[in-house]
């Protein structure tokens, strides 16, 4: 079973600011998790229940996991430094 990826509009803001090079390895695991939302390098987010990230380089994909919808939402994209902010 196959989950749908959806980008949230901060996430499509922030992936046009990213480097091509980066940008491509992002994309490769964006698309990873429609078939495995919750890889064994994925780490919960303790402030919200259902906010998972997974790690690319220097960069972080911040997510939630629709399991009745059969979604993913992709929240933000950003550097390391910067993801964290404001959560």
């Amino acid at each position: 079973m196959n989950y749908d990826i959806e980008l949230s509009r901060i996430a499509l803001k922030s992936l046009a600011k990213i480097p091509r090079r980066e940008l491509l390895r992002i994309k490769d695991k964006i698309d990873a998790l429609s078939l495995e939302p919750r890889p064994t390098d994925t780490k919960k987010i303790h402030c919200d229940e259902n906010l998972y990230r997974i790690r690319i380089g220097n960069y972080r994909v911040l997510y939630r996991i629709f399991d009745d919808k059969i979604l993913v939402l992709i929240v933000d994209v950003d550097h390391r430094k910067d993801i964290y902010k404001g959560l």
